[in-house]
């Protein structure tokens, strides 16, 4: 997640972790693309409740897929 103060630019990192419904490790693509639009307008309202005009947010995803499982790395 990038945020835009003013003229300047901060960076945060965190991650959430999805493992299935009873650690199935799956997950419908049609879940999943909405999924992450939602997460995507959450931290963006979030945000501006939290700062109004003066911050932007941007979330971007960074991802390293592993044999049936995966993490996203906003």
């Amino acid at each position: 997640m990038s945020e835009v103060l003013g003229d300047r630019l901060s960076s945060q990192a965190f991650q959430v972790a999805y493992d299935g419904e009873d650690g199935g490790h799956s997950m419908d693509v049609e879940q999943l693309g909405p999924a992450l639009q939602a997460f995507g307008k959450l931290i963006r309202e979030a945000n501006a409740q939290l700062n109004g005009k003066k911050a932007t947010v941007r979330v971007f995803v960074v991802s390293d897929f592993e044999h049936r499982c995966f993490n996203i790395n906003f």
